[in-house]
């Protein structure tokens, strides 16, 4: 399984498709940064994953407000976890942690629709194939409930397709960020979502006060 061409399709979707808001905006430039959110390193070792990334990536945002644009810095939080088998990635999981930023008293989404944009730019790798809906789900996490879409794909990788399965959430707000997730594992083991699901039920958010 080509796991690095996948997880970069499946990340810079999410990503760039996620909703978020903004924080405190003084001035022509600002930054939002958002908390962190992880998996407990017990909870990971007991289901045999792994930590690939744990950190920060910058993504510049202009927003419109107070009759002028903005530009905005969201720094985005991502944990990136993963699960081999005999040297073949078997599950991979990505979280998410936006900040919430507010402009003039309004609260800005500059991410939108999660799923659509996800799909459309995972899309347009050649690693991924087409991302077909198979149904939707919830999952108990962070004290929410979160809704999640199911989806079928394959991911291309020594010249054979090997097809996956895809979980992408709704976005949930916790302590001023935004939370979502991606999870995804070969179509052949689908006894791996009982694993992952188990591990997102674990995951903990620390906010930006917390931190400091």
């Amino acid at each position: 399984m080509n796991r690095r061409a996948a997880l970069c399709s499946l990340s810079i979707g999410l990503t760039l498709g996620t909703a978020g808001c903004l924080d405190a905006v003084v001035g022509e430039a600002a930054q939002a940064s958002a908390g962190e959110s992880r998996i407990p390193k017990g909870d990971l070792t007991e289901a045999d994953y792994s930590v690939v990334e744990e950190g920060y990536t910058e993504y510049d945002y202009a927003v419109e407000a107070l009759g002028e644009e903005l530009e905005v810095m969201f720094v985005i939080h991502q944990s990136l976890y993963e699960r081999h088998d005999f040297g073949d990635s078997v599950g991979v999981i990505s979280l998410y942690t936006i900040p919430t930023v507010e402009v003039g008293g309004d609260r800005f989404a500059p991410f939108h629709g999660t799923q659509r944009r996800a799909f459309e730019l995972s899309e347009t790798q050649d690693d991924v194939g087409e991302l077909k809906k198979r149904g939707s789900g919830t999952i108990s996490a962070l004290g929410q409930t979160i809704e999640m879409d199911v989806y079928d794909s394959v991911v291309e990788g020594d010249g054979n397709e090997v097809p996956i399965v895809i979980r992408i959430s709704e976005t949930v707000k916790m302590d001023g960020d935004t939370f979502a997730f991606i999870a995804y594992h070969p179509a052949a083991m689908a006894d791996e979502w009982t694993t992952q699901s188990r591990l997102l039920s674990s995951v903990v958010h620390e906010s930006r006060t917390e931190g400091n």
